[in-house]
């Protein structure tokens, strides 16, 4: 089931994981060689390769995405997090360039955050 997450779909190992689980779901059915594919799917409960590729592919795209939102639901831009209302130090990107008290205690406070 893992052989679809090797190849994406465009690669030019496609037709080699195809084939396995071609004779895979032969295997799973007990169908012999001359039954066409478009059965042997639907008999074993499995979707075909091609869609599983794409499935697979849409997944992992989703996951993929950044989280762009804060928290509060907010984007979250540098000078949002910077003046992020839960913060006790509000600072700058000036205050960050001249690393004063203010970007230190900002710094503190998102270590301690875990950030």
């Amino acid at each position: 089931m893992l052989a679809q997450y090797g190849t994406n779909l465009n690669s030019k190992h496609t037709k080699h994981v195809d084939t396995a689980l071609n004779e895979t779901c032969r295997v799973i059915t007990g169908c012999l060689k001359p039954t066409p594919l478009k059965y042997i799917y639907p008999l074993s409960g499995i979707a075909p390769p091609r869609i599983r590729r794409y499935v697979a592919t849409c997944m992992e795209r989703y996951q993929k995405e950044p989280d762009i939102l804060c928290e509060c639901g907010e984007d979250q831009s540098d000078d949002h997090l910077l003046q992020y209302t839960l913060t006790p130090p509000r600072c700058t990107t000036d205050d960050l360039a001249l690393v004063n008290e203010k970007a230190i205690a900002m710094a503190i406070h998102w270590l301690k955050q875990n950030i």
